[in-house]
């Protein structure tokens, strides 16, 4: 849910998520070899759930981001100081 509402999109959670590498692998062999088109795919693959964007929740995180941010421009000369600081130290 988190991803569908920071990026705004919905998002398709697949069956059996443990298997996406070696089934992904397995549709790309077969397209190589001619069985299948990568536009067949999408309908190869269940899907168990689909999350929708919240846009309540996305206000949210837009608002949280906001606030990181800021917090990251104002500590930004701090770390640079530090880093230098422990460079100069041989601590990195």
């Amino acid at each position: 849910q988190i991803l569908a509402d920071v990026l705004d999109v919905p998002v398709r959670q697949i069956q059996d998520p443990i298997l996406a590498n070696a089934r992904g692998a397995a549709f790309i062999a077969a397209a190589s070899l001619g069985e299948i088109t990568f536009d067949d795919v999408p309908h190869l693959v269940q899907v168990k759930r689909t999350a929708a964007p919240n846009p309540q929740n996305r206000a949210l995180y837009d608002d949280a981001f906001a606030n990181f941010q800021t917090i990251y421009r104002r500590m930004s000369p701090l770390y640079k100081r530090l880093n230098r600081q422990s460079l100069s130290e041989g601590r990195l």
